[in-house]
């Protein structure tokens, strides 16, 4: 299964690395299991495994042996209050009190408390999953995250990221199985498995971290370990703000949950643009799997690949066109792939620039059928989501000359609008047909309209030919960009971000 394989490359690179020789078993029982299930607080949650059964969890993720209050003679107890209950607690053993790190005590006819995980039941529950690794055939996902869920066994009967060939499966690749799904990122949308040892190891790094701030946090729940992994690429890949010194600085990716707090998730197109950003290889495969959103069962979409030179490109254009060191750069990086979500993102294909495409464009490129296109209306309050647009359009395609062409060509339509005299409404009309073409046939038959009048005929003829040049695809995203540096000549507030002047 993908989990062990994911799992083996890990732990080639950590020995490597470090200079160690762990089998799969030996790391799983010396530095995994430690980190993971060493405390009262667990960092993932399997269900149905050694590690959970018989343990309960607390509004916070805290976990307790679960223990039903019983008299005397060992049956149920009941009490009439909570004053009773208080008594009775105090009654036990001296250190019983301490061991209780919750009560639950809604059904007075049978309380229940949670008490701390010693070191003799993690131990015990360690023996008892490793006892029944060597005692299965055929693992299932009760020992073995990624493997199919075991029937016979009662346990659920949906399972993802398995497959009906019939392949071969060693006691090891249980132990990495383990190692490979707490490797997974998760996002909006779903969960990632990366190949990319350094990436791997990177993740790696970030339990570590994530092991110390669960134990010294009350209110932080446990079980997150997906999350964490994307929100701690997201950080340990911001060049700006990473700091190795002091590794938790600046990252604030924490949220309210019901009580407490929890991990928030992370954005897929922002996990993607911190990994381009760090790794200078053109192409990163991903593994994407997930749940339904509606019915709640497993998906796996499969491996797709990330280009992550198309990914940088929006990125790259945006700090040499508005920079990136300011706020607007942050909140420009929020817009970046909003319009689709990750799964329709991977019926593509290939995750690159055209997943990257900013919610609200399509109005002003491509509208549904029986729509007419909108020409954009800079205000102050659009002006960042507009750069977003201008950016990811230019991006789409591919050549920088054609942001200096557009300006000229928006500039020209503008100069012809302006030397009108008693017919200025009609040059406007005649301009907003221009404006409003989505393809080569109508942009080509509303230009001819103004070919005789235009005063400097040279930027319109030029552009008129880039147009007719240009792929039938690139054509909407062309007209687009004009579109906007047009509305972007028509706002004073604006005008400082058009550097080129019509002669």
């Amino acid at each position: 299964m993908i989990t062990a394989t994911i799992g083996k490359i890990f732990l080639d690179a950590y020995n490597k690395k470090n200079g160690t020789q762990y089998d799969a078993k030996t790391f799983f029982v010396k530095v995994y299991h430690p980190l993971f299930f060493g405390g009262n607080k667990y960092l993932q949650w399997v269900q149905n495994s050694p590690f959970v059964q018989g343990l309960e969890s607390t509004d916070s993720g805290e976990f307790g042996v679960k223990e039903i209050l019983k008299d005397e003679n060992g049956k149920t107890k009941s009490f009439k209050n909570k004053d009773e209950i208080d008594t009775y607690l105090k009654s036990r053993h001296a250190d019983y009190l301490d061991e209780i790190i919750e009560i639950k005590d809604s059904n007075l006819k049978q309380v229940k408390v949670l008490l701390k995980i010693t070191d003799r039941q993690i131990t015990r529950m360690l023996d008892s999953f490793i006892e029944k690794v060597n005692e299965k055939d055929i693992p299932d996902a009760s020992i073995a995250p990624g493997f199919p869920a075991s029937e016979e066994d009662s346990f659920a009967t949906t399972s993802g990221q398995v497959t009906n060939m019939n392949i071969e499966t060693t006691k090891d690749d249980i132990y990495l199985s383990w190692i490979g799904a707490s490797l997974g990122v998760g996002v909006n949308g779903g969960y990632l498995l990366f190949s990319q040892k350094d990436i791997l190891l990177d993740l790696f790094e970030g339990w570590e971290l994530y092991r110390k701030i669960v134990d010294r946090n009350e209110t932080l729940k446990g079980n997150q370990v997906n999350s964490w992994n994307g929100q701690w690429l997201v950080h340990r890949y911001d060049k700006r703000k990473f700091d190795p010194e002091q590794p938790m600085a600046g990252f604030n990716s924490f949220e309210k949950a019901t009580d407490g707090m929890s991990i928030a998730t992370q954005s897929w197109t922002k996990l993607f643009i911190r990994i381009a950003q760090h790794i200078d290889k053109g192409k990163l495969i991903g593994y994407f799997y997930g749940l339904d959103p509606k019915t709640k069962l497993p998906i796996t979409i499969g491996f797709i690949p990330i280009n992550l030179e198309s990914i940088r490109r929006p990125i790259d254009l945006y700090q040499k066109f508005f920079g990136m060191s300011n706020n607007e750069g942050n909140k420009a990086e929020d817009l970046w792939g909003t319009e689709y979500g990750l799964k329709e993102s991977c019926k593509t294909g290939v995750i690159g620039v055209k997943s990257m495409q900013p919610k609200g464009l399509k109005q002003y490129m491509m509208p549904d059928k029986g729509k007419d296109v909108k020409i954009p209306k800079y205000d102050d309050k659009q002006i960042i989501n507009f750069h977003t647009y201008k950016i990811w359009l230019l991006a789409m395609l591919n050549n920088e000359e054609l942001w200096t062409k557009s300006i000229e060509f928006a500039q020209a339509l503008q100069t012809y609008v302006c030397r009108g005299k008693d017919n200025s409404t009609k040059r406007k009309n005649l301009v907003d047909n221009i404006l409003t073409s989505t393809s080569k046939k109508a942009f080509l038959s509303a230009i001819s309209e103004i070919a005789q009048d235009v005063e400097s005929f040279t930027r319109i003829e030029e552009n008129v030919k880039i147009i007719h040049m240009m792929p039938a695809d690139n054509v909407p995203y062309y007209l687009t960009l004009i579109r906007f540096h047009y509305a972007g000549l028509n706002n004073k507030n604006n005008q400082q971000t058009l550097q080129f002047e019509f002669n």
